[in-house]
């Protein structure tokens, strides 16, 4: 049977890999939370077997972390980078040394990428956030398998924090419906702040996603003060939808991956902590 591969490379949930049905790897995620490059490295000797990663899906902001997309990329060469539409945005000066001499495909809003039976839509701010660098613009990866949207689909928010979901309205909220929300654990709250002047706040958008599932990435940092607020949110709406599993914390004591078939996210966690060879 085809599936769609999703292996989450950080306990922090900020880098994901994608395997697509047809063999295809797309990486999202620049920065990892947790692990040494050699910890990084042994995952993906594991996954890919010395492959190429195809695509590249940068998040838009950059995040603090152990290990960045530029630490594995002597190993495992990056095809082409995949990068949303738009004007007026600028991009982090690490991103824009990244991209340099590869090639880069546009998507518009409305795009799904197909890698197979795996499409690919990659979601940006429509506003951006103002940063010493620019007006920077996070950027989302929703990710299904099969011909319905929501049947077996995962949307990982990446460090978004300045994207602002009450934008996105009702309306264009089915692009965002997914069965599985990963989060990155160094910014638990994210998907409910806004960028917006006057500080709204609102859960609306946790609502319109669906998720059944939540996967909030551990804290490379300890306890964030926000994880408390962020664990009974997260969870009270996802065991609100039917066959909810409700809210999962991922830790370096296991490594975890999804399989997307077309009817729901099978998640597997396999126990082994980083740094412990299979």
């Amino acid at each position: 049977m085809s599936t769609t591969q999703i292996h989450l490379l950080d306990p922090c949930a900020g880098m994901v890999l994608v395997v697509g049905s047809d063999g295809t790897r797309l990486l999202y995620g620049s920065q990892i939370g947790l692990g040494s490059t050699n910890e990084v490295l042994q995952r993906l000797f594991e996954v890919l077997e010395d492959g190429k990663i195809d695509y590249f899906v940068h998040t838009g902001i950059e995040t603090e972390g152990a290990v960045s997309v530029a630490d594995i990329t002597d190993m495992f060469p990056v095809g082409t980078c995949l990068e949303p539409a738009g004007e007026g945005f600028a991009m982090s000066q690490l991103y824009a040394n990244f991209r340099a001499d590869r090639e880069t495909d546009t998507l518009e809003p409305d795009d799904i990428y197909e890698l197979g039976e795996t499409q690919v839509r990659i979601i940006a701010s429509p506003h951006g956030r103002e940063t010493a660098e620019g007006k920077l613009r996070p950027v989302a990866l929703h990710v299904a398998h099969g011909e319905e949207a929501t049947g077996g689909s995962l949307l990982c928010t990446g460090a978004m924090n300045g994207l602002d979901w009450l934008d996105i309205g009702e309306e264009t909220a089915r692009l965002f419906q997914a069965d599985v929300l990963v989060l990155d654990g160094r910014h638990p709250l994210d998907v409910i702040l806004t960028a917006r002047d006057r500080g709204l706040v609102s859960a609306d958008p946790l609502r319109w996603i669906a998720p059944k599932t939540v996967l909030l990435g551990a804290d490379p940092d300890g306890e964030n003060k926000l994880r408390v607020a962020a664990r009974e949110l997260y969870g009270h709406i996802a065991r609100q939808n039917l066959g909810g599993s409700g809210l999962i914390e991922l830790s370096g004591k296991a490594w975890t991956s999804l399989t997307l078939d077309g009817t729901i996210a099978k998640l597997d966690a396999e126990p082994r902590a980083l740094g412990k060879v299979a």
